[in-house]
């Protein structure tokens, strides 16, 4: 399979919009009918619009009700009770993205979006003729515009071929903030490391490129810089987007030498200290124990090796939760470890 290059990026999103899938009107008036569709007075031509998965959920969560409580109810009384949350608190309307068949997301009446469209161009005018920049990983979906970037010319070897880049991220339909996060990614099976199996005892060494063993490498996020969303000038928007990506890319190679100093910090109990972070992060049982079973893939009793388990275990992921998972085990890298007692005793 060839490698995505940005011209091949720009023309997916390009191809995206063709079908206005971007479209953002305000419906004032907004009603859902008894059949479960939307309608409302706007300035596109349709009467009423029908909803995927992504965006009835999206409304539900914006007007506070839970979906297995509706879903009790009968049909006549589920859209009158819709209908009476949207007025509450949406009586001044509420603007829709989709096309002409189908709501894509929700967002409230004072938001920007922030175009797919807008941020790829940008990065194909940036970079897309610079040798040393490459596209890592790109995802584009209803809800997200997902975009990293590999700099080739930033190479750290000390603890395993370090390669630092940034990611653009965005949500058309306000599900996330539009940022651009400087990462450092751990190409780990390029430098021999040994890597252990869940029983402790059977090892391997890694050859090539993406192992599936070590979750094919290891990212880690630093702070992510947020996109001003008050900003509407196209011109200003385009000179504000390039500031942002320069300095993402010195961050990024700034930080690749304190994620590789967290080699040196020594975790004597990484097990309970990863239950330990978990817990307090919100994450369920089932993520933490396959951020247990990735810890298991080096066993090494450094802080380094904890955060790999994390982000090794959001390679796995997909979305936000991806993206939430990194951002999670990039804050690791600059913060504090609790002390031993604070997490033995729980």
């Amino acid at each position: 399979m060839s490698e995505m290059t940005l011209d091949g990026v720009l023309e997916t999103v390009e191809e995206t919009h063709k079908n206005d899938w971007h479209a953002t009107t305000v419906f004032e008036k907004i009603r859902m009918d008894e059949n479960g569709m939307i309608t409302g007075e706007g300035d596109l031509p349709f009467q009423a619009l029908s909803m995927n998965h992504k965006s009835s959920k999206q409304l539900l969560s914006m007007l506070g009700l839970q979906k297995n409580f509706l879903e009790r109810l009968t049909p006549d009384i589920y859209a009158p009770v819709v209908n009476r949350f949207l007025e509450n608190h949406y009586a001044k309307g509420i603007q829709v993205r989709g096309n002409e068949q189908m709501i894509r997301g929700f967002v409230g009446p004072r938001y920007n979006p922030i175009d797919d469209l807008a941020l790829a161009r940008i990065m194909h005018e940036l970079f897309s003729k610079n040798p040393d920049i490459r596209v890592k990983d790109f995802q584009l979906k209803d809800e997200s515009f997902s975009l990293r970037l590999f700099n080739d010319s930033m190479a750290l070897n000390e603890v395993g071929d370090l390669r630092g880049g940034i990611h653009v991220y965005n949500s058309e339909i306000g599900l996330h903030d539009t940022e651009i996060t400087p990462f450092v990614e751990r190409l780990a099976c390029t430098n021999g490391m040994v890597v252990y199996m869940k029983d402790g005892e059977n090892a391997k060494n890694h050859t090539d490129y993406g192992c599936g063993s070590c979750g094919k490498g290891y990212r880690r996020v630093k702070d992510a810089i947020k996109i001003d969303r008050s900003v509407t000038d196209p011109e200003e928007f385009r000179q504000a987007i390039i500031g942002y990506a320069s300095t993402a890319m010195h961050l990024s190679e700034q930080g690749m030498n304190e994620f590789a100093n967290t080699n040196n910090i020594v975790v004597n109990y990484p097990l309970a200290l990863i239950k330990h972070l978990s817990k307090k992060e919100g994450f369920d049982e089932d993520t933490t124990d396959r951020v247990l079973d990735a810890w298991y893939q080096e066993q090494a009793q450094t802080k380094f090796s904890v955060i790999n388990a994390f982000t090794a275990t959001a390679k796995e992921m997909d979305g936000i939760e991806k993206h939430d998972m990194e951002a999670f085990a990039g804050d690791l890298v600059f913060s504090c470890l609790p002390e031993e007692k604070d997490y033995l005793d729980n």
